[in-house]
This record gives structure tokens, C-alpha cells and sequence, in this order.
């Protein structure tokens, strides 16, 4: 990647332009032959990817395209939050409907697109993809160079995607598709991105997680951690010491009246550096392992899968000392 002059992504998203890129459309037209037919094997069910032959950033992840165009407003009517109900359960999102295969193909390879250019690390292409609430909504930004700020401090994990389908349509005029991805090398994510669209042009509005993520795997532990207002430290409402599983949820409550992006770090293996405790700062030399955004009032998942034994922190960078250290241990014999 070249270095480019931080001013200019911080500049506002609308005048964000990357120029010498190949038309979106063309690049939709090289690949659609080649959906086409990976969509007919399917059934149309979309695009599925293993984990393990994809390609992280730092490779040839595919080519990045830049929009030409501003993302047009968002249907006022629009909302996709859930609702929270009674004994914390939700109600159900919008009802799309399923997309025509022309629409899943152009979706689909919007959101691939949308990939490659975060694991290449082109802010500039990226501010171009998606709108400004779903910088918000996402990474806790106001505008692309806070994204660069968070890229700088190692907080956004390349992304490694397993499955992209399931394209539907909405009566505001938006579309979506569901995508399972890893994040760096040990976050699970099951997600519906909501797209406003403009010609041929995608924009991705909004990444709505599943509550609860579905994993073929036979050991899953969960635990919660409840961030009780806008100054208390975030802390674990169960125990700190878990044995190792296939995946773990950990489920981070938000009750305070504004949004909170939670870091889950691996600390380094050195017995001299001692057992962190709560409020400790995480060391240089930890590794971000996981990242979320949790909105004001509500919650989400984080879901680590594979994640050997050692000892982490999760913590809130926006709260001075809100820190709260977790370990995985091997199994008592």
C-alpha cells in the first residue's frame, strides 16, 4: 500500500474518490459470468467460501473498486434495529424479499468488493462503499479518519469470508446479504449487511450481528460482561477463568446512554509480565483479537472460535481503567 497523506481521508466521504479504478460496472460485468454459474451449482443460495482458502489481507485479496458516486439518503422509514421486548429478546428485523439473480449477483459481489478493499487497507476506496451511518454504527466514527485511527491502533481485524448469500430486497428500496466471516483469526461473525443502492453502485448502510451465532461445533461456553453506565468500568458478570472450547460467546450488555466499542486482546505468554487485573492497561505487545460496537441500551455478541489458552483483557477505550482480564485454561485432569 502507498502512504498516503492522512488529510485527505479525513476529508468528508462524499468528496472521498479513488481515480484510475476500473467502473464498478465493468468489474460487476467480469465477475457475473463467473457468479452465474457458481450461483446455478448452489441453487442460488449464494457464495460460500472456506474459511481456510480464502485469502487474508497482506495477499492477492481480489480487486478493489472504488464507488464513483455519493450514497444517496436512506429511506427515512428505513430502521433495521430490532426492537427490545420483555425478558431481553427482540423482535424480528425487516421482511425482505428474495432477490431477483441479477440483483443477487451485483449484491453479492458489492459486498466482496467491499472486502477486498478493507483487507487491502484502502480507506479511501472503502469511505466510498459505505455510508456514514454505518461508520458510525460499526466502528463508533464520525468520519474516515477516525477508521484510519482505529486501523493505525490494530483494532480492525482482516477478514476471512466463509459464505455471502441470501440477497433480499425491501419496499424502502434497500437490499441486503447475509455474510459469515472471520475477523483476524479467531472472531465469528454471522451478519446481515443492508445496502442502499444507486444505478449499479452499492452502498453498505448497516451490519446487524446475529445474536447468537450457528456453530457446527459440540463445545460452546457463554459468558456476559455488562458495561452498567457511561463512566463504570465494563466487568464480567460471571467467572474470569474459562476452559478451553471449541467457541465461546461472550455476550457484552450495554446499559449505559451512549454507544461503547469493547476490545478483546490475547496478552503475551510471559509469566514476568504477571496476572493483569482489573483496570490494568493493556500492554504494546497485545494482540486485538476481536472488536464491537455496542449501541447505547442494548448488546451483542462476540463470538471466538478456536481460541488457545492464555491470558486476555477486554476493554473499553473510551472509559479511563475499564479494563477486565479473562484467561483460558486447559481442562482439570
Amino acid at each position: 500500500m502507498v502512504q498516503r497523506d492522512r488529510s485527505t481521508l479525513n476529508e468528508d466521504m462524499d468528496a472521498s474518490r479513488v481515480r484510475g479504478k476500473t467502473p464498478v460496472a465493468a468489474r460487476i460485468a467480469g465477475l457475473a459470468v463467473v457468479l452465474t454459474l457458481v450461483l446455478a451449482l448452489a441453487g442460488g443460495r449464494g457464495v460460500g467460501v472456506a474459511a481456510q482458502d480464502a485469502t487474508p489481507a497482506g495477499g492477492d485479496s481480489g480487486e478493489c473498486v472504488a464507488n464513483e458516486g455519493s450514497a444517496p439518503e436512506a429511506d427515512a422509514g428505513g430502521e433495521t434495529d430490532a426492537t427490545p421486548v420483555a425478558g431481553g429478546e427482540a423482535e424480528a428485523g425487516p421482511v425482505g424479499t428474495p432477490a431477483e439473480d441479477s440483483l443477487t449477483i451485483d449484491a453479492v459481489v458489492a459486498a466482496q468488493n467491499l472486502v477486498n478493499c478493507y483487507n487491502d487497507r484502502d480507506l479511501e476506496a472503502v469511505s466510498t462503499l459505505v455510508t456514514a451511518n454505518l461508520l458510525e454504527s460499526k466502528f463508533g466514527a464520525t468520519s474516515a479518519g477516525d477508521v484510519v485511527a482505529a486501523f493505525e491502533g490494530g483494532f480492525l481485524l482482516a477478514y476471512t469470508v466463509q459464505e455471502i448469500g441470501n440477497a433480499q430486497t425491501y419496499d424502502d428500496g434497500r437490499a441486503s446479504v447475509d455474510i459469515t466471516y472471520v475477523a483476524g483469526e479467531l472472531q465469528y461473525v454471522q451478519a446481515t449487511w443492508y445496502m442502499l443502492t444507486d444505478g449499479d453502485e452499492f452502498f453498505v448502510d448497516e451490519e446487524v450481528l446475529e445474536d447468537a451465532p450457528f456453530l457446527d461445533v459440540e463445545s460452546v461456553a457463554t459468558v456476559s460482561l455488562t458495561i452498567a453506565d457511561d463512566e463504570t468500568p465494563l466487568a464480567f458478570d460471571q467467572t474470569t477463568e474459562n476452559t478451553i472450547q471449541e467457541a465461546i460467546n461472550f455476550t457484552v450488555i450495554n446499559d449505559g446512554a451512549e454507544d461503547h466499542v469493547v476490545v478483546f486482546y490475547r496478552l503475551a505468554t510471559d509469566a514476568a509480565a504477571g496476572t493483569p487485573v482489573p483496570g490494568d492497561v493493556a500492554p504494546e505487545d497485545a494482540e486485538v483479537v476481536a472488536f464491537v460496537n455496542v449501541p447505547a441500551g442494548d448488546r451483542e455478541t462476540v463470538t471466538l472460535v478456536g481460541a488457545p489458552v492464555g491470558v486476555y483483557l477486554v476493554a473499553d477505550p473510551n472509559v479511563e481503567g475499564s479494563t477486565a482480564p479473562f484467561s483460558i485454561t486447559e481442562p482439570a485432569e
